[in-house]
């Protein structure tokens, strides 16, 4: 198979996404395919050393720009601050500095890492700024110009707002720093967040249960974070798309995958359009699929002809260029596989 550099583009238009779900045929005749081996392994893109220390690693991600723009932004809101005196660079750097130090070492009150009790007192911490100075920025702290939000209801509205600039700067930061590998996964992570937020979701089946969703896409190897968006939950003022959330999402977080990667993800975000979607642009996929899912075989998705399958037995079906497996029920994953 002849390597493309540039993919192509999903489709954009409604007409072309309801082309991925028309009826297929499925039969037990497979066509032969060239499929690359997938060796390509992740590289970082700058040289690091047994002197680099974790600074170098973090400067690298969160970069000087970002930096920057918090120092404008923060002295933009408290521009009529009486009791503010402007930040700079270094400044919101300590500032950055000091909260990651407190998440190494946690307190059940920030303010006891300037007690006067040396039992709780941080000298690294106390000494880099006075706890008032601490507070200040704490309370002024922004990372994009209020003004220029649009409000509910409106198109461009955005819940993620307020930092949409350090989200766009960071997957800008993950992405240049290393050599994506042609394996890669797809899937959600929690955030842990008790507090009252329309963007808080619920997910008793996973360990962190309560907070904000991230959906993911890391390096199957090494876990490295390729790029990752937020969750902001259902917006009930516009209507729900039709291409759902599952294909928005992959869509979405895959713009910048390059063309001969296996990208892996389960059952939530698997479904026959997808697939096929990614496949037209040189992305190839894998994941577990539920056996109601449109676009599968009606032998399939009817529980009536659904075939029953003993310990080792599998059934195979292919429509050009997809082909799905089922394996014997007790399996400890049942389901269906797509390569």
């Amino acid at each position: 198979m002849e390597s493309v550099t540039e993919p192509r583009p999903f489709p954009a238009s409604r007409q072309a996404f309801r082309s991925l779900k028309s009826p297929r045929n499925w039969s037990d005749k497979v066509t032969n395919y060239t499929i690359p081996t997938f060796n390509g392994e992740m590289t970082p893109t700058k040289t690091y050393t047994h002197r680099s220390q974790p600074i170098d690693y973090f400067q690298d991600m969160f970069s000087e720009q970002l930096i920057l723009s918090i120092s404008y932004n923060t002295n933009l809101y408290a521009l009529h601050a009486t009791d503010w005196t402007e930040t700079n660079g270094a400044e919101i750097s300590a500032f950055i500095g000091i909260v990651v130090m407190m998440g190494l070492s946690p307190q059940s009150d920030f303010e006891l890492y300037w007690s006067t009790d040396p039992f709780f007192k941080n000298d690294e911490i106390s000494k880099v700024m006075p706890l008032r100075r601490f507070k200040k920025i704490l309370q002024y702290l922004h990372v994009n110009d209020n003004t220029t939000a649009a409000k509910y209801g409106e198109p461009n509205f955005d819940r993620l707002h307020k930092i949409r600039p350090m989200l766009t700067v960071l997957n800008q930061s993950f992405q240049e720093n290393c050599v994506q590998s042609q394996k890669q996964c797809i899937d959600e992570s929690m955030v842990k967040f008790k507090g009252r937020s329309v963007m808080k979701q619920y997910m008793p089946q996973k360990p962190i249960k309560r907070g904000y969703k991230i959906w993911a896409r890391c390096d199957s190897h090494s876990g490295y974070l390729h790029e990752f968006d937020i969750y902001v939950g259902k917006d009930h003022s516009a209507p729900a798309p039709e291409e759902g959330l599952a294909y928005n999402v992959v869509t979405k977080i895959c713009r910048n995958v390059p063309a001969d990667t296996l990208i892996t993800f389960d059952n939530f975000y698997t479904s026959v359009p997808l697939v096929q979607a990614l496949y037209d642009r040189i992305i190839y996929s894998t994941g577990t699929i539920r056996s109601d899912r449109k676009g599968l075989s009606e032998e399939e998705r009817n529980k009536r002809t659904r075939p029953k399958l003993k310990i080792g037995e599998f059934t195979f079906k292919h429509s050009n260029p997809l082909s799905y497996v089922k394996m014997d029920e007790y399996k400890r994953c049942p389901g269906i596989d797509y390569c």
